[in-house]
């Protein structure tokens, strides 16, 4: 696949890259840390400490800070270290994470999506500016890395979120062979979700992609008659 890294990954599934025109933001550097994050995991790659890593069962090897530099590759190894020691949120960071999640998974409850906690430690590492969490469904199983940034609004936060849960919900829905229009356009039965945005002095809310309508609020999907 091509990814806004401008490399090609074929198989690979990348989450977290924000859509284009979205609240947030990755710049190229977060992008090419993010793909390789996601060959590492997804690949079933390991990487040495010459920067190098080898695919299991393949004799190929690729020379990562070759390719992206060292700063993206140590980027990246904290990733990984995060991820298998997480780092506990400060009481800032949870705050942050609590009033964006909040909204989002009152929707997913209300929609009959799949349930997801929020745990409050960092998996990641995008900086000073973004805060990381892990989502991740009751069981344990499955989880994603979840992030806002410190410096948007709390309604672009909450945007923010919605879009990376979503995306989440649409690809766990469909795995488990249930529709994957999560949350449903009420417009347009089974046809497209909607579409979380900001919408001026309306704050973070559910739109129709097709006719520009706005839904609900995020967080009133349980609310509507």
């Amino acid at each position: 696949m091509e990814n806004r890294t401008g490399m090609s990954l074929p198989g690979v599934s990348i989450r977290g890259l924000p859509r284009q025109g979205s609240a947030g933001s990755l710049d190229e550097a977060d992008g090419k840390r993010l793909a390789i994050r996601a060959l590492t995991v997804q690949g079933g790659l390991k990487l040495s400490d010459e920067g190098k890593h080898e695919k299991w069962g393949c004799p190929e090897k690729c020379n990562l800070r070759g390719v992206f530099g060292d700063e993206v590759v140590e980027t990246m190894q904290r990733d990984m270290d995060l991820h298998d020691h997480p780092r506990p949120l400060t009481d800032h960071e949870r705050e942050v994470v609590r009033e964006a999640a909040a909204p989002v998974l009152r929707d997913i409850a209300a929609g009959g999506a799949i349930g997801l906690d929020i745990r409050e430690e960092a998996r990641a590492d995008r900086g000073d500016q973004i805060v990381c969490a892990w989502a991740s469904t009751a069981d344990g199983v499955t989880g994603v890395d979840i992030w806002v940034s410190l410096g948007s609004s709390v309604t672009e936060r909450v945007v923010e979120l919605a879009e990376q849960l979503q995306e989440w919900e649409v690809e766990a829905l469909w795995a488990a062979g249930r529709s994957a229009t999560w949350p449903e356009c009420p417009e347009h039965p089974d046809s497209h979700p909607l579409e979380p945005v900001a919408e001026g002095g309306d704050g973070a809310v559910w739109r129709c992609p097709r006719s520009g309508d706005v839904i609900c609020a995020i967080g009133a999907l349980g609310t509507r008659g």
